[in-house]
């Protein structure tokens, strides 16, 4: 079976890069909005901690424009993401984080966003190297949805960047250069969830176990937690 393309593609060698990666984000509608959020703003790449069993729904299309890398174990990834040399920016409501529009950002830049509900754990938003906070001024909610989060944060990166141009435009939509496409990551992840499935339940217990110091979010969680 194919592995899923971690090879890194950057639309704009030379400027600044950021990745996008999700932990424990739980629910598929967030997943697919944020991986088609991460693709309009440039991001290079998905970055997944724990259960590869994910699912993009919503994503239309974009899974195959943008590079994956999974991770059994948070520690792993931790230790990857300062061997390449990249800054951690969790987006969450905390007491050191900063405005999102003050751009703590560097030229390699990982952005972490968590689950719905809890948000970033206290032990992963330790291991941040900056935290930042998407400021509200209306008085109705507590939070922003994670993907829509996501979509502040990915855009006030790309005006960090200053990247020289954004796509074409043709009609009301942006154009599709078919010819950057990729492997298909989300008929790839089905497929595997398939295989896993069929190899019984004790193949799909060892594939869903993460790690043991957090538990997974679920559907019931509140989809504010993150900005």
């Amino acid at each position: 079976m194919s592995a899923l393309d971690e090879a890194v593609h950057p639309l704009y060698p030379g400027y600044p890069e950021c990745r996008v990666l999700i932990y424990n984000v739980a629910k598929k509608g967030n997943i697919g909005t944020i991986v088609r959020t991460a693709v309009a703003f440039g991001a290079t790449q998905l970055i997944v901690v724990g259960n590869r069993k994910i699912n993009t729904l919503g994503n239309q299309m974009t899974n195959r424009f943008i590079s994956w890398k999974f991770f059994d174990k948070w520690a792993a990834c931790r230790a990857w993401i300062r061997e390449q040399g990249f800054s951690l920016v969790g987006v969450e409501i905390a007491p050191r984080a900063k405005s999102v529009t003050s751009r703590p950002f560097t030229a390699k830049t990982v952005f972490m966003l968590g689950n719905e509900g809890s948000g970033i754990s206290p032990q992963c938003m330790d291991e941040c190297d900056e935290l930042v906070y998407i400021p509200q001024f209306g008085r109705g909610t507590a939070s922003l949805n994670v993907a829509t989060a996501a979509a502040v944060v990915l855009h006030e990166f790309a005006q960090f960047a200053q990247y020289p141009d954004h796509a074409p435009v043709q009609g009301h939509k942006f154009v599709v250069d078919e010819s950057l496409a990729r492997v298909d990551a989300g008929k790839l992840l089905a497929k595997q969830e398939q295989q896993q499935q069929q190899a019984g339940p004790a193949a799909s217990a060892a594939a869903a176990d993460v790690e043991g110091d957090e538990d997974a979010g679920d559907d019931t969680g509140d989809d504010g937690g993150d900005a």
